[in-house]
């Protein structure tokens, strides 16, 4: 190796890890595709995205609570005037 070069760092776990993420993410890749052409084939588009984004909000939503359930509702914790300008 080069003097001073930078090395990557990787172990069997991470493997596993980004290899699980990979299929998690696949697999709801085509379950969204399933739930539009098949269980919402009558409705709208539209109305299928607006389902999909409150399920992903409510989901979002849970996963901030669970994460810390002191914090609450301060989805703007750390955030300050300044950060909407940049």
């Amino acid at each position: 190796l080069l003097q001073g070069a930078k090395q990557m760092h990787i172990d069997s776990v991470g493997m596993v890890l980004v290899t699980v993420y990979v299929w998690v993410s696949a697999c709801a890749g085509v379950y969204n595709e399933w739930l539009y052409k098949f269980v919402g084939k009558a409705d709208s588009v539209h109305a299928c995205n607006i389902r999909l984004y409150t399920m992903g909000i409510i989901f979002n939503l849970g996963a901030h609570l669970l994460s810390d359930p002191g914090a609450g509702l301060t989805l703007l914790k750390g955030g300050s005037v300044f950060s909407f300008f940049e």
